[in-house]
């Protein structure tokens, strides 16, 4: 998924200069978005940036997601793959807390939110659907 690998060279970048964006937020059409908890600013790619940006990492030597982001891309998976079990499609935005060591999918016409709890190295603790109105 290139929003996956945008946000993997992005971390890698930022790596050692500035501090890793707290939020990530991964949109149905490909944009990419991160921002600092509590903080206005929120940076924002494109779809085509992000596909350019997952390029320079499929074509760079690193084999693997930076240590900040591996277990989100791990737990990013395994949400497109609950959701397909499920029988839904993409979801309309997931969004990746860092701080907060939660991810969550949402799928606006569904209504549904699903909410990946507690992601670490160890693994996935939580998983938490929701059918709402």
């Amino acid at each position: 998924m290139d929003s996956l690998e945008a946000q993997c060279l992005l971390i890698q970048l930022a790596e050692g200069e500035v501090r890793t964006p707290d939020v990530w937020r991964h949109d149905r059409s490909g944009a990419l978005s991160c921002g600092y908890e509590g903080g206005e600013c929120a940076f924002t790619w494109r779809p085509e940036q992000v596909a350019r940006m997952a390029h320079s990492w499929r074509n760079s030597d690193t084999s693997r997601a930076p240590q900040q982001a591996r277990s989100f891309v791990d737990a990013h998976q395994c949400l497109v793959a609950l959701a397909s079990q499920a029988g839904l499609g993409p979801a309309d935005e997931i969004t990746h807390h860092l701080g907060r060591a939660e991810m969550r999918g949402r799928w606006e016409h569904e209504q549904v939110l699903l909410v990946i709890a507690e992601i670490g190295e160890g693994g996935l603790a939580a998983r938490v659907p929701n059918r709402g109105k």
